[in-house]
């Protein structure tokens, strides 16, 4: 069958995170997710913000500083999600 899209690594650069991608199917949307919490995971409170989608790359303003955790997702046309690998921002 017709491959997942693939996504890159990201970029921060100026306040915005950008994210390479190929697909074979039509992105329908992309979202940047973080927390600013810490302790367990599972139990930290999560924020999702819409990106934009662009011919070949997903953009977004960047995790806010206080960001503990984050990562990207795409959603294609049939609704199929893929995601970046976790990040975990620099201790202080």
């Amino acid at each position: 069958g017709t491959p997942l899209p693939s996504l890159g690594e990201p970029k921060i650069a100026a306040g915005m995170v950008e994210l390479p991608f190929t697909s074979q199917t039509k992105l329908k949307a992309a979202a940047l997710h973080y927390t600013t919490d810490s302790g367990p995971i599972n139990k930290r409170t999560w924020k999702s913000a819409p990106a934009a989608l662009g011919g070949s790359s997903i953009n977004v303003a960047a995790p806010p500083a206080e960001g503990t955790v984050w990562f990207l997702t795409a959603t294609d046309e049939r609704g199929a999600i893929v995601s970046t690998s976790v990040r975990i921002a620099d201790g202080p």
